[in-house]
């Protein structure tokens, strides 16, 4: 199993789709308790390090989870349409 924090995850995912996801798209769909396309909420951390040191992960993610996470789907966060749709990484906006 290997595991990442939001960066890691983001990196995996633009790897794995040929399309960049920033950390902070990763840490929104954390936060706000995002739902896939298929009704999955976005996967707990499997480690948790709140005295991490700076530079270090505090949340650790299985990220063969969060890639399973986006398969479905994941909503279209642009500017002014908040879920308004579905989209697939990889497949553009």
């Amino acid at each position: 199993m290997q595991t990442g924090g939001f960066s890691e995850a983001a990196e995996h995912l633009g790897a794995h789709y040929g399309q960049p996801v920033s950390r902070q798209q990763v840490f929104q769909w954390y936060k706000r308790h995002t739902r896939n396309k298929a009704g999955r909420p976005f996967p707990r951390e499997v480690e948790t390090d709140l005295n991490a040191p700076h530079g270090r992960p505090r949340r650790k993610f299985d990220l063969d989870d969060v890639l399973s996470w986006t398969e479905p789907g994941v909503p279209t966060h642009t500017k002014g349409t908040y879920g308004t749709g579905w989209r697939k990484l990889g497949q553009g906006l």
